[in-house]
């Protein structure tokens, strides 16, 4: 396995599986200095959609407060209402990638299953339902 250290250096490569096994480590590690790096992964516009799941696994991984407040936004910027026909293209790529993460940080919120995250989602659920 990686140290913490070649895992943040992986983070670069363009290889999909590098970068999944450097993720995987930095969550093994629990490695908090990582978390901007891995915000920065989710953030970009042509991150790989296999990537998104693991990003948010080691984050909820990781737990560190500044990790959680990162899954805590895209958990409340996930929306169903987008239809493609009102939108153009690229505004309907970036939301539907906002969308996944958030169907996959409301999945870690719910095995996590801790007060903060039970709060969380209760919350999301209050504002969806208006």
């Amino acid at each position: 396995m990686m140290t913490p250290q070649q895992a943040l250096a992986a983070l670069d490569y363009t290889d999909i599986n590098i970068k999944i096994a450097a993720v995987e480590a930095l969550a093994h590690y629990k490695y908090a200095y990582a978390v901007p790096q891995l915000k920065a992964l989710l953030d970009s516009p042509t991150v790989d959609l296999r990537l998104i799941v693991v990003v948010v696994r080691a984050l909820s991984t990781i737990g560190s407060k500044e990790a959680m407040d990162i899954l805590k936004t895209y958990l409340f910027a996930g929306t169903t209402a987008l239809s493609p026909h009102t939108h153009d293209q690229t505004t309907y790529e970036r939301t539907s990638r906002t969308d996944i993460i958030h169907e996959a940080v409301k999945k870690a919120f719910k095995q996590m299953d801790t007060p903060e995250t039970r709060a969380a989602l209760a919350e999301w659920d209050r504002i969806m339902r208006g």
